[in-house]
């Protein structure tokens, strides 16, 4: 008898703590069904569904946590994220101001390098212009003819050099060249010339 005994004992002790595994069960599920009837969104499903009983409790409850009507820390998260948006838009500006002036110092490298290219384009020519006008000088003078200097008594007299005339074409030519390379150096011969 002992034996059977053992066995009732041992079935009775297992039918006690299948009960406090039911009644802690049933707690769990009272407490979840509880949570999902205070936020107004049970349903006759969550009686079967203990999974989603569970889904629905939680998502309606991190709801509440990112609601920043209900919750100081989403009023702080957002907060914290307006403060990082003005943070990077401030940065965004910076940077896009340096930027711009970044290509406009650019352009007017640019444009200085253009002008300085120009004016050293210009210069070359120039100097073709005036190795070219002094050369039809030269042979204008060179084929001239030869004008002296003479003393009163003797009528001999010293080389003063050669008179030449220039064509109305080689004049114009020399008289705007320098005009354009030397206006100032004009202007005053210029104002010399007049009474």
């Amino acid at each position: 008898m002992p034996s059977k005994y053992r066995a009732f004992k041992e079935a009775a002790d297992r039918i006690v703590e299948l009960e406090r595994d039911l009644a802690a069960a049933q707690e769990w599920r009272e407490a979840v069904l509880n949570e999902l009837i205070v936020a107004h969104i049970y349903t006759k499903e969550h009686d079967t569904n203990p999974r989603k009983a569970i889904q629905d409790a939680i998502n309606w409850n991190c709801q509440i946590a990112l609601d920043p009507a209900v919750s100081s820390d989403a009023r702080k998260l957002i907060a914290a994220a307006r403060e990082a948006r003005q943070r990077a838009e401030a940065l965004a500006e910076r940077r896009l101001a340096e930027a711009q002036a970044l290509v406009k110092d650019h352009a007017t490298i640019l444009d200085a390098l253009e002008r300085a290219e120009a004016l050293a384009e210009q210069n070359a020519k120039d100097a073709k212009e005036a190795i070219a006008i002094a050369g039809f000088l030269f042979d204008a003078w060179e084929d001239g003819t030869p004008c002296f200097e003479t003393d009163g008594e003797s009528g001999m007299g010293a080389s003063i050099g050669n008179a030449f005339k220039l064509s109305n074409e080689d004049f114009t030519r020399c008289t705007e060249f320098l005009n354009r390379v030397d206006p100032r150096g004009a202007a005053i011969d210029a104002a010399r010339s007049q009474p």
